[in-house]
């Protein structure tokens, strides 16, 4: 393990040499490998380490003595002896180079030391050749001083090989060997002389080195044991960080799942709590553990069924959860604590107390209160709102069943409300939506239920109350509101209610039922004069006429979301060439038989309870997916929808009928639009600005049923209508009544005059398709011309109808 940390530490270092024992980069050693491998290797890596400073000394020595000698030695020789010189390093320095650029592993060590002895061999040889190649015959100052330099060479490398002797034999026996046979073979006495001392230096050298190599070894095996032991210091720190880190983090979990931790006896006495109870409680903790508990939950439980609970769990030395305590601080504060505790157990078996964890829940509890009021009440007002409201009529039905206790629902619809909204704005509407909450509840008994469901919609609940007394009650809120003035920046206004009244008498009652019951009441009174008192009684016929109208609108709304209605087209006939030139488009509804219902069984509940846009809507998008489709014999022949007066002010739909008509890639010229005179003439304005955009966007207008209402054609100077369709009931008549005859060539000539086609409605058979033609109208539509059939199946003819 260590070995690994060295490499990984020290490689940075590579390109630094250095002479000391503490800079050296060691090789890279496998952890399996012996102590006295790894310390041979790392021998061998500071070898290589400390060489490249023996090259300087090597090349700077050797100019020296070069220079030195010049004066008894010739310059080719000196400059052939220098040039093997400097080739012996620079193969030296490429094998070093090599060495640190390769970084083997440890178990290749031996064949890196033995290309590092073959090198050094040769460099010590070049040195020794000195003795033969620089030796000066005749001088002897020369001698010595040639001597003393390889002398000095010697010396010098030992510090440069001190990590292996053999390193600094293959260096220094090939320069200091063959001087000293040299000088002996000299036979003179001083040449004598320096021999024997050139090999007792020899020696001298190798004991040093031998030496400097054993110590070394000592130095790398005390820093082995140094860095295992630095290690497992490490180890033991790492371990005890981790320890201390994962104390931490329990006592950051423990302490986000609990406030404070707690000990009891045996007796059920507190023997510990943690510091976090002084700040929670507000007490010293010596408040428990000086006095003691032993009647603590008895004392600070408050709710008897989890009193009985605990106590029955203590008996038995069973753990606990989230046991309620009610805390009064020394401030008087209220705070609510859960307690959670598990037994514990002597080793003998003895019961020794209980352990546990206190959480402070207040905010919990008063977030869960807030948040169930809001869940109950209207967010405006502060009344109940519909949930809690039906909820609340739910246990009074059960009531009445169970007991026959009287109750009653009333349902108030404000009057003229909307006209604060709109003059002076919703802050004022808002405004006063809660001051009536407020009058209500002034006017109501503490057990009754006044909701508001939404707008400027109220429901009343009273319970244990005679239908009388609730009629009372309602009419008494009717004349608070008469005499209520709401008041809004210098401006007053006056506001009323129209209330519908139903009693619970039997409990066989549903709240659906009873408040479609109390609705209906309730509009009813609006019906009859506003401001009202009404109650519903099941023979009231208008009142189940009404309820019909109800159950036809859910019945609607359903055809809405489940596509159950579907679009019938009939022929118009261009009386000249007798072709179909248009279809008029009818909407039908698929009863739950399959049976067709037309538009009379359910236009006026739809109109009445505001239906009609949506239905507008769905005709016109589905009209422009069948022209997208395709399939009309004449694919020239415009669709024409028609549209009902709640459509006439609907800002948002020029806008729909112009994405429908891009989507599907329709031309607005294939769908024509039809509304009725009299709603032309009852929403002109509405009209003139729906007809002027439609038509500026590509599309044609009729209007239809004319005549019906004609009191005046002044109206028609402002529509620029395309057709006039002449009521069915002149058209139907003209060949037996002269009036009916009249009137149909009056409107041909108006039509006429102000340069608008006509088209003749209700016409059943030959005889008034011929008159027609004779008074020049230019089309007509009926079953002379083609029944109604139903547009998916798109077998239109371009031909009347024989059958």
């Amino acid at each position: 393990m260590h070995t690994n940390k060295v490499a990984s530490s020290d490689a940075p270092r590579a390109a630094s040499p250095s002479l000391s024992l503490a800079s050296a980069e060691f090789t890279p050693q496998p952890a399996s490998l012996p102590l006295s491998q790894q310390i041979y290797a790392d021998q061998v890596a500071f070898l290589y380490r400390n060489s490249l400073v023996g090259f300087a000394v090597t090349l700077l020595a050797g100019a020296l003595l070069a220079f030195s000698m010049h004066p008894q030695i010739a310059a080719s020789v000196l400059l052939i002896w220098y040039a093997i010189l400097v080739l012996i390093t620079g193969m030296r320095f490429t094998l070093t180079y090599v060495y640190h650029w390769a970084r083997p592993p440890a178990n290749r060590a031996r064949r890196w030391e033995t290309l590092f002895l073959v090198g050094t061999a040769m460099a010590g040889l070049a040195w020794g050749s000195t003795i033969f190649v620089l030796y000066p015959a005749d001088a002897v100052p020369y001698q010595v001083f040639l001597a003393m330099v390889l002398a000095g060479i010697s010396a010098g490398a030992v510090a440069v090989f001190s990590a292996r002797l053999a390193a600094y034999l293959a260096f220094a026996v090939p320069i200091l060997l063959p001087a000293a046979v040299h000088f002996l073979a000299q036979g003179d006495s001083l040449h004598r002389i320096l021999g024997v001392l050139t090999l007792l230096f020899l020696g001298g050298m190798m004991v040093t080195a031998r030496n400097s190599e054993r110590a070394f070894r000592t130095t790398l095996e005390l820093r082995f044991d140094n860095r295992q032991l630095a290690e497992e210091i490490a180890e033991r720190r790492r371990v005890q960080n981790e320890l201390s880190a994962s104390e931490e983090r329990f006592r950051d979990f423990a302490e986000s799942a609990a406030d404070w931790f707690w000990e009891m006896d045996s007796d059920l006495r507190f023997t510990a709590i943690s510091e976090r109870f002084e700040d929670v409680a507000g007490v010293p903790r010596e408040h428990l553990l000086r006095h003691g508990e032993p009647h603590f939950f008895a004392k600070y439980v408050e709710k008897p069924e989890e009193l009985q609970g605990c106590l029955d769990l203590l008996f038995q030395r069973q753990a606990f959860d989230n046991l309620e305590l009610t805390w009064t601080r020394p401030d008087q504060a209220r705070r609510t604590f859960q307690l959670s505790a598990k037994p514990l157990y002597a080793p003998h078996g003895a019961f020794a107390g209980y352990r546990g964890v206190g959480r402070d829940v207040t905010e919990e509890h008063r977030k869960a209160k807030l948040l169930a009021y809001q869940a109950q009440h209207d967010a405006l007002t502060g009344l109940v709102n519909r949930p809690e409201f039906t909820r609340r009529v739910e246990h009074a039905i059960s009531r009445c069943q169970r007991d026959g206790t009287p109750c009653v629902v009333c349902y108030l619809d404000l009057d003229h409300f909307k006209l604060v909204n709109d003059t002076v704005g919703h802050a004022a509407g808002d405004e006063l939506l809660k001051q009536i909450a407020g009058l209500f509840l002034g006017r109501i008994r503490a057990r009754d239920t006044v909701s508001r469901l939404g707008g400027d919609e109220f429901s009343l609940l009273l319970e244990d109350c005679p239908l009388k007394n609730g009629i009372d009650l309602a009419e008494s809120l009717v004349a608070t509101l008469e005499d209520f003035r709401f008041r809004w920046e210098g401006r007053s206004f006056g506001v009323g209610a129209s209330v519908g009244v139903v009693p619970i008498v039997s409990g066989d009652e549903t709240v659906v039922q009873l408040l479609a019951q109390a609705d209906l009441a309730c509009y009813a009174a609006k019906d009859t004069g506003r401001n009202r008192v009404q109650v519903f009684r099941t023979e009231d016929s208008d009142l189940a006429r009404r309820q019909d109208e109800l159950h036809r609108v859910s019945e609607l709304r359903d055809a809405l979301e489940n596509d159950q209605f579907c679009l019938y087209i009939q022929p118009i006939q261009a009386l000249g060439s007798r072709s179909i030139s248009h279809y008029e488009v009818l909407l039908r509804l698929q009863g739950r038989d399959h049976e067709i219902i037309t538009p009379g069984s359910f236009i006026p509940a739809a109109e009445r309870y505001g239906l009609m846009r949506e239905l507008d809507r769905w005709v016109v998008r589905k009209t422009i997916m069948a022209a997208a489709r395709g399939g009309l014999d004449n694919s020239d022949a415009a669709l024409f929808v028609n549209l009902s007066g709640n459509s006439l002010d609907d800002d948002r739909l020029l806008r729909f009928i112009q994405e429908n008509l891009n989507r599907a890639g329709v031309n607005a010229a294939r769908i024509g639009f039809e509304i009725t005179e009299t709603t032309a003439v009852r929403h002109l304005s509405h009209a003139e600005r729906l007809v002027q955009q439609l038509k500026s966007h590509g599309h044609c207008f009729a209007l239809d049923d004319f005549g019906s209402g004609l009191s005046s054609f002044a109206y028609l100077k402002r529509l620029p209508v395309d057709f006039l369709k002449i009521d069915a009931s002149f058209v139907r008549d003209m060949a037996q009544d002269a009036t009916a005859r009249a009137m149909v060539t009056a409107i041909k000539q108006i039509g006429q005059t102000l340069g608008i086609e006509t088209i003749a409605e209700g016409v059943e058979s030959e005889n008034t398709l011929a008159a027609l033609g004779e008074l020049g109208v230019d089309y007509a539509q009926g079953y002379a011309v083609g029944k109604p059939i139903p547009l998916d199946q798109r077998q239109v003819m371009t031909t009347p109808n024989q059958a």
